[in-house]
């Protein structure tokens, strides 16, 4: 659950808003309790009613499981903490992947691990609408026992987060978890269809980063998996670290070197017409006149899709902070660009999807210089940007 949602990248002038739910800042409480899902689409599953109750082992989450299916859910319940059937624990609420931190107590599971009513329901309602029971059906790839570059483990598989219960021996990873290589690849193939480059152990409080060679080891990838992972990586690395563009010519990506000037010379179309082929980067027209400007080319309505968007949006009246108005919905991160729109819920600080940088969304200086949560800032709130800023990275 988080209070803003991110734009399209800056690099991309042909794309609109999309929205993508993110990270809160680490003050914020717990927020709306609020849950509604979209009534516009069927469910699309093969289990029946009858198989799906049989995956669960009490009835209260029975009955959770029974209102997905009536599309009924819009308030979030809590367990009753005089139910004596219920085991409760203080600990973190094991099956909650989207970190909504629900109010209800934890309970235990016959599996050990904990939750609350909601998360279970938003995981059973995740299997039901991918269509599918939690069971793989490819062929599982499993460890080779007399591997002894491997610590094998008698427990359970951390990362097997769907508890399909897989076969193989347990490994141990650096970060001290136990994986199959399947759970592993399920996992961090999740990372990178979630837009990471990085892979972090899922276990809660665990931000061990793993390196590639290890997941790749680990995981038993095969050709192809190996083959899908590298693009992914290489793809994502080059959208964060380069900045590239299509030429308006001949549609060929170009890197930018100089990330303040925005004349840039495609070396495609140079060879091509036999002459030196310039466009601007910023309104990906040819550069055909000298510009006296540093911020565009001569043409007077040079803007970038992402600055328009800056220039356009909306102002906004945050529901929970005091005395703060006049501040754009929508900003570019002041770490690294990234556009970002505030949804008026909680405090006035986020933190970048990308960049992973929190800062204050009406001063635009970061969290620890501003101070501030719920209450306006110590200086005035910041003018709308007149430029993205540029993500300088260490």
């Amino acid at each position: 659950m988080g209070s803003w949602q991110s734009t399209s990248d800056t690099g991309d002038l042909n794309s609109g808003l999309s929205a993508a739910q993110g990270q809160s800042c680490s003050q914020q409480p717990s927020g709306t309790n609020l849950t509604t899902f979209d009534n516009s689409e069927e469910l699309n599953y093969d289990l029946t009613v009858e198989e799906l109750r049989n995956l669960l082992e009490t009835t209260r989450i029975e009955r959770r499981c029974h209102a997905i299916l009536q599309r009924t859910i819009h308030i979030e319940e809590c367990y009753d903490p005089a139910d004596t059937t219920l085991e409760f624990f203080d600990a973190d609420d094991e099956i909650n992947f989207e970190c909504t931190d629900y109010k209800s107590l934890r309970a235990r599971m016959s599996c050990g691990h904990t939750v609350t009513p909601m998360s279970p329901t938003n995981w059973f309602r995740r299997l039901l609408d991918k269509g599918s029971s939690g069971v793989s059906t490819e062929e599982e790839k499993c460890y080779d026992p007399a591997d002894t570059t491997l610590e094998f483990v008698d427990g359970d598989d951390d990362m097997d987060f769907e508890c399909t219960d897989y076969k193989s021996l347990r490994a141990r990873m650096s970060c001290g978890h136990t994986v199959t290589p399947m759970s592993l690849t399920k996992w961090c193939r999740r990372l990178l269809d979630e837009g990471k480059s990085r892979f972090v152990c899922g276990q809660t409080d665990c931000d061990v980063e793993w390196p590639y060679e290890e997941v790749r080891k680990m995981a038993l990838l095969t050709t192809e998996e190996t083959e899908y992972f590298e693009k992914k990586m290489f793809q994502r690395v080059a959208k964060d670290s380069l900045d590239v563009k299509t030429c308006p010519s001949c549609k060929s990506s170009v890197v930018r070197t100089d990330l303040n000037n925005l004349r840039v010379r495609c070396t495609l179309c140079t060879a091509d017409k036999n002459k030196t082929y310039e466009f601007c980067w910023q309104c990906l027209r040819e550069w055909e006149h000298p510009s006296p400007h540093s911020f565009r080319c001569a043409y007077d309505d040079c803007i970038s899709k992402p600055l328009q968007i800056l220039k356009t949006c909306q102002n906004i009246t945050f529901e929970n902070v005091k005395d703060v108005t006049g501040c754009p919905s929508i900003r570019a991160c002041p770490t690294c660009g990234l556009l970002i729109e505030h949804d008026k819920t909680k405090c006035k600080n986020i933190i970048c999807p990308r960049c992973e940088v929190e800062f204050c969304f009406a001063c635009l200086r970061l969290t620890e210089m501003c101070k501030s949560y719920f209450e306006a800032c110590s200086i005035s709130i910041a003018p709308r940007q007149t430029s993205i800023p540029v993500w300088h990275k260490m």
